[in-house]
């Protein structure tokens, strides 16, 4: 049993697959409090159903760490990490708004979209508190 453990062990060393689940984790609750409070909490001038905002708040999720995924954001120990850690959040995350977006503005209809100063100030406030996270 040992045996087998140590050898799955290698192969995954071997082929580079070491995500960090904790930081997907820590990912994944700022962006639901940062969704919260800004597509749920914020109702401007537009009042949204509770549908509009979870198919907002799921997809640009979703294609956010689709894109860190693909971008092996978690695939760095960020501890050690330079200044091209940073960058590759920054620009796995820029693509994901850009996807998301268009996705949201031109692909999906029915549903009331949210303003793109709303969803610019989702995208931002998501990305710095992940970096400031980081940095600390």
């Amino acid at each position: 049993m040992e045996e087998k453990r140590q050898g799955r062990k290698e192969i995954r060393e071997r082929r580079g697959v070491h995500v960090r689940w904790k930081l997907v984790f820590l990912d994944a609750l700022v962006y639901f409090l940062v969704s919260v409070a800004i597509l749920a909490l914020y109702k401007g001038t537009e009042g949204f159903r509770l549908k509009d905002i979870f198919i907002q708040a799921l997809t640009f999720g979703g294609i956010c760490f689709v894109c860190r995924f693909a971008g092996r954001v978690y695939h760095q120990i960020w501890r050690y990490g330079g200044i091209q850690s940073y960058l590759r959040l920054l620009i796995t995350d820029c693509v994901a708004f850009v996807l998301a977006y268009s996705i949201l503005r031109f692909v999906i209809t029915g549903i009331q979209h949210s303003a793109f100063p709303q969803f610019l100030s989702l995208f931002s406030i998501n990305l710095l508190s992940v970096l400031c996270m980081r940095m600390v």
